[in-house]
Formats: C-alpha cells, sequence, structure tokens
C-alpha cells in the first residue's frame, strides 16, 4: 500500500529564512503569518505546513522548489 505523498520544508528551510534576517521561529511566524508554535511543528516534521503557511512562505521568503519537497 502506498502512502500520500506530503509537501514538507526542505531541511535548510530555516537556514533559507536567517538568510533574510529571520533567525528564529517567531521571526519566521511574524513574516508569514503563522503561530510561531506552528513554525517549530512543521520544522520538527512533527505538523505539515498548511496552505496558509505555505503561501505566506513563498511569497515572502522564496520560491515553492527552494523551501519545500513532495515526498
Amino acid at each position: 500500500m502506498h502512502s500520500n505523498p506530503a509537501i514538507r520544508v526542505r531541511g535548510d528551510f530555516a537556514a533559507k529564512a536567517a538568510e533574510q534576517g529571520h533567525r528564529s521561529n517567531r521571526a519566521i511566524a511574524e513574516v508569514i503569518g503563522v503561530d510561531p508554535s506552528t513554525v517549530g511543528r512543521v520544522l520538527a516534521d512533527k505538523a505539515r505546513p498548511s496552505n496558509e503557511f505555505i503561501t505566506g512562505a513563498v511569497s515572502r521568503l522564496g520560491s515553492f522548489e527552494d523551501l519545500f519537497e513532495v515526498r
């Protein structure tokens, strides 16, 4: 049985955000418009990024391909 593919943040997501001056979960959360705890869960791979997380990140931090992967 095959599992459905899921969107996940790339391993260097936090580093890419830090390059733009967003060095903490709180700073990332503020720039993309989500709660800091959400950023922490997504970066720890304990939650999948929501549509809000993805669109906020892509509109403010970089391209989908640079920030996310499908696995």
